[in-house]
């Protein structure tokens, strides 16, 4: 309350939110991926257009055929999209309950993904939802390297597996 006084926020206007943090991605409590997708693909435009500040040219075309080779094509076009309504039953499975849902999309996702991220930056440590759903200690990782990317190859699985196509692709650094 203090810190909204001083900054003069209305009352009226409580903090309707925590802290930024990925609990959401390995925590499976079936959140809307559609709240999510519009505020992830600001920090992906920023993380990519990053890049071609890196590059000193906002139009440098090797930057323009890494960040489309590596990212845009790896996992979603070519992994996720093709399975859209076209899942087998064995394509489907659980994780923590019922409702908490995997494909193969999912997992052919994020290991190109993961593929990915080394093509891109070599030694990046990749800590993907799928891996962390199987081995919770991967999220150790995160504190220790040096450039993480965090995964969540397909954000609104229960959707996509519904034929619902509210769904996406989160990447962050951290």
């Amino acid at each position: 309350a203090e810190v909204l006084d001083r900054i003069r926020t209305p009352h009226a206007i409580p903090m309707r939110h925590a802290t930024p943090h990925f609990a959401h991605v390995f925590a499976g409590d079936g959140y809307s991926s559609g709240y999510y997708s519009y505020m992830w693909s600001e920090v992906m435009d920023a993380d990519a257009f990053d890049a071609f500040l890196e590059a000193e040219d906002p139009f440098d075309a090797a930057t323009a055929a890494r960040l489309e080779r590596f990212i845009l094509s790896a996992g979603g076009s070519e992994e996720i999209l093709p399975r859209f309504r076209a899942l087998e039953p064995g394509d489907i499975a659980t994780k923590s309950r019922e409702d908490d849902l995997v494909t193969i999309a999912d997992r052919e996702a994020e290991r190109r993904l993961t593929d990915a991220a080394a093509g891109i930056l070599p030694g990046t440590v990749v800590v993907g939802e799928e891996a962390v759903a199987d081995n919770p200690g991967l999220r150790d990782a995160i504190a220790d390297a040096e450039t993480c990317l965090i995964v969540d190859p397909l954000d609104g699985t229960w959707n996509f597996a519904h034929g619902l196509a509210t769904f996406g692709v989160i990447l962050s650094f951290a």
